[in-house]
């Protein structure tokens, strides 16, 4: 018979729960402290930010992915869920800045000098390929967690299922 992997992870889960949040919360505060003191009017700055995020970002989504497993293996409605809408959440933020990156990258680029510019633009693609597949990557975690069977075989976040008869 085939073990449960719940049964495995379960009594990890709690030290499992702080490694993931450890692995989220701690690229991100040293990300902020490097480009500290904010200064969001300047699209320099912006840039920079967001920049500096395409080399942070890795680490985060895979504590999300850490916590997303756990959850899973042992079932947690509740767990799923958060993983879920954080998931969603860092998607969107990730998405729309990596938009707003772009507008700020042709503005910086502008002044940039013409020797200059092979690296810039070698630069602004890779930011803006890491960050673009890293929201996706959060948006499509977060999505199919919402999706996912819930304990007791729901995939309507608690509602039963829908069964037709044919002839009754």
């Amino acid at each position: 018979m085939k073990e449960n992997p719940a049964n495995f992870i379960r009594p990890f889960a709690s030290s499992l729960y702080l490694v993931a949040a450890l692995v989220v919360v701690l690229p991100m505060i040293d990300l902020v402290l490097t480009f500290w003191p904010f200064a969001p009017g300047s699209a320099e700055w912006r840039y920079g930010a967001v920049g500096l995020l395409s080399g942070f970002v890795l680490t985060p989504l895979m504590g999300m992915t850490l916590a997303v497993v756990i959850v899973h293996s042992i079932q947690s409605a509740a767990g799923i869920k958060v993983t879920s809408i954080l998931n969603i959440a860092a998607g969107g933020v990730i998405g729309v800045a990596t938009l707003m990156f772009i507008l700020d990258a042709l503005q910086v680029r502008g002044n940039v000098p013409l020797e200059g510019r092979g690296t810039f633009d070698i630069g602004m693609v890779k930011a803006i390929l890491k960050n673009g597949t890293s929201a996706l990557a959060f948006l499509w975690m977060g999505i199919v967690g919402m999706r996912a069977p819930r304990a007791g075989g729901s995939s309507e976040g608690g509602k039963p299922p829908i069964v037709l008869k044919h002839g009754s």
